[in-house]
């Protein structure tokens, strides 16, 4: 089996999208929105069970603002940062990382991103995908 290629501009911008969008988290999550277009998707675990997706720009500043009022950690940590460009130009991320909990424990976590590439250059987050614990 051949092994895969590595393409070193879709490793750093990967790399840099990753520290960019986690620092937001962790620091503004006010502004996370701006990664996002209308035509983007924020998929993620409900308390039943299901997986819930959440369009239109408004929709996933709220969903997000919401989703980081309830949370409960006190730092979060990157772990590995895993990327794939596609034929279409767009960069596949898989980031995984934990939190620590403001009781001292830790939660994992993984999260998938599509990076569409824009028009006018550079690229938007299409997909954003939490994995359920």
């Amino acid at each position: 089996m051949a092994s895969p290629i590595t393409n070193p501009i879709a490793k750093q911008v990967s790399n840099a999208f990753a520290r960019q969008y986690y620092h937001l988290w962790e620091n503004s999550p006010n502004q996370v929105y701006r990664f996002y277009k209308d035509c983007s998707k924020l998929i993620r675990p409900e308390d039943n069970g299901t997986m819930s997706t959440t369009t239109t720009i408004e929709k996933i500043k709220d969903k997000l603002l919401a989703l980081r009022r309830l949370c409960t950690w006190r730092s979060l940590h990157l772990v590995t940062v895993d990327e794939h460009s596609c034929i279409t130009g767009g960069v596949f991320v898989v980031a995984t990382g934990y939190t620590t909990e403001k009781d001292g424990q830790k939660k994992k976590f993984i999260q998938k991103f599509f990076l569409a590439p824009q028009a006018e250059g550079g690229y938007f987050l299409e997909s954003d995908m939490v994995e359920p614990e």
